[in-house]
Protein backbone atom coordinates (compact mmCIF):
# COMPACT_ATOMS: atom_id res chain seq x y z
CA UNK A 1 0.00 0.00 0.00
CA UNK A 2 1.33 3.47 -0.85
CA UNK A 3 1.31 6.33 1.22
CA UNK A 4 -1.19 9.27 0.59
CA UNK A 5 -0.53 11.82 -1.74
CA UNK A 6 0.25 15.13 0.32
CA UNK A 7 -2.74 17.47 -0.12
CA UNK A 8 -0.53 20.84 -1.09
CA UNK A 9 -3.56 23.03 -0.05
CA UNK A 10 -3.39 21.69 3.37
CA UNK A 11 0.52 21.75 3.50
CA UNK A 12 -0.03 25.58 2.94
CA UNK A 13 -2.27 25.75 5.18
CA UNK A 14 -0.38 23.97 8.00
CA UNK A 15 2.66 26.58 7.30
CA UNK A 16 0.60 29.39 8.13
CA UNK A 17 -0.96 28.13 10.87
CA UNK A 18 2.71 27.00 12.02
CA UNK A 19 4.08 30.59 11.25
CA UNK A 20 0.91 32.06 13.17
CA UNK A 21 2.05 30.86 16.38
CA UNK A 22 5.77 31.18 15.58
CA UNK A 23 4.42 35.25 15.29
CA UNK A 24 2.69 34.86 18.44
CA UNK A 25 5.47 33.59 20.45
CA UNK A 26 8.06 35.77 19.42
CA UNK A 27 5.61 38.95 20.23
CA UNK A 28 4.22 37.94 23.08
CA UNK A 29 6.35 35.64 24.88
CA UNK A 30 4.26 35.24 27.98
CA UNK A 31 0.99 33.39 26.90
CA UNK A 32 -2.02 35.30 27.45
CA UNK A 33 -4.54 34.83 30.23
CA UNK A 34 -8.07 34.79 28.82
CA UNK A 35 -10.28 38.53 29.45
CA UNK A 36 -13.14 35.93 30.33
CA UNK A 37 -11.64 34.96 33.64
CA UNK A 38 -9.88 31.79 32.57
CA UNK A 39 -6.36 31.71 33.50
CA UNK A 40 -5.41 28.67 33.03
CA UNK A 41 -6.67 29.07 29.30
CA UNK A 42 -5.86 27.16 26.59
CA UNK A 43 -5.39 28.51 23.29
CA UNK A 44 -5.96 26.87 19.44
CA UNK A 45 -4.49 29.32 16.68
CA UNK A 46 -6.64 29.34 13.34
CA UNK A 47 -4.78 29.43 9.73
CA UNK A 48 -5.69 32.49 8.04
CA UNK A 49 -9.29 33.50 7.22
CA UNK A 50 -10.75 36.28 5.16
CA UNK A 51 -12.90 38.90 7.21
CA UNK A 52 -15.37 40.57 5.25
CA UNK A 53 -16.54 44.68 5.74
CA UNK A 54 -20.38 44.63 5.82
CA UNK A 55 -22.16 45.32 2.16
CA UNK A 56 -22.66 48.71 1.62
CA UNK A 57 -19.51 49.93 3.26
CA UNK A 58 -16.79 52.02 1.26
CA UNK A 59 -14.29 49.24 1.53
CA UNK A 60 -17.10 45.99 0.87
CA UNK A 61 -14.85 44.84 -1.76
CA UNK A 62 -11.78 44.42 0.23
CA UNK A 63 -11.25 42.05 2.54
CA UNK A 64 -8.87 41.55 5.92
CA UNK A 65 -6.77 38.40 6.17
CA UNK A 66 -6.85 37.20 9.53
CA UNK A 67 -5.66 34.70 11.94
CA UNK A 68 -7.63 33.90 15.40
CA UNK A 69 -6.19 32.90 18.62
CA UNK A 70 -9.27 30.92 20.30
CA UNK A 71 -9.97 30.08 23.90
CA UNK A 72 -10.56 26.77 24.33
CA UNK A 73 -12.76 26.61 27.35
CA UNK A 74 -15.17 29.30 26.56
CA UNK A 75 -14.35 30.34 22.61
CA UNK A 76 -13.15 33.97 23.46
CA UNK A 77 -11.48 34.68 20.17
CA UNK A 78 -8.91 37.18 18.96
CA UNK A 79 -7.97 38.61 15.52
CA UNK A 80 -4.26 39.55 14.80
CA UNK A 81 -3.68 40.60 11.06
CA UNK A 82 -2.28 38.00 8.89
CA UNK A 83 -0.39 40.73 6.95
CA UNK A 84 1.23 42.34 9.95
CA UNK A 85 2.55 38.88 10.78
CA UNK A 86 4.25 38.32 7.98
CA UNK A 87 1.84 35.00 6.80
CA UNK A 88 -0.14 36.31 4.40
CA UNK A 89 1.42 38.48 1.30
CA UNK A 90 -0.78 41.45 1.33
CA UNK A 91 -0.65 41.07 -2.83
CA UNK A 92 -2.25 37.94 -3.02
Amino acid sequence: MSDPVPDPAQARLDEQRRRAIAYLRDTFPTPPTCPMGHEEAAWDVTEPVQLSPMAGSLLASRGYPVFQVVCTRCGYTMFFNAVIAGIVDPLG
